[in-house]
């Protein structure tokens, strides 16, 4: 599958969590979350969410100048901060 973001043929599969499915591109190091799974997972742990300790060394990402479009329906994708 097409990396969204830096166009490569580099998305493949991976977990967040054992039960939270993603994409990953290993050329950009985005990530690709469905809000299907995404909500999915969340409904199904309800008491494991909360606050979070971020990591040591944060992770601070530039937003894009253009809209994205989704490799699997190739319709404009939405942020969602989590």
């Amino acid at each position: 599958m097409q990396c969204p973001n830096c166009k490569s043929d580099t998305l493949k599969p991976a977990k967040l969590e054992p039960t939270l499915s993603c994409s990953i591109c290993s050329e950009c190091d985005g990530t690709l979350l469905s809000l299907v799974s995404y909500r999915l997972w969340r409904d199904n742990h309800p008491t494991e969410i909360g606050e979070v300790e971020v990591g040591e060394d944060p992770q601070d990402t530039e937003d894009t100048s253009r809209a994205l479009l989704c490799p699997k329906c190739a319709r404009i994708m939405l942020k969602f901060k989590f």
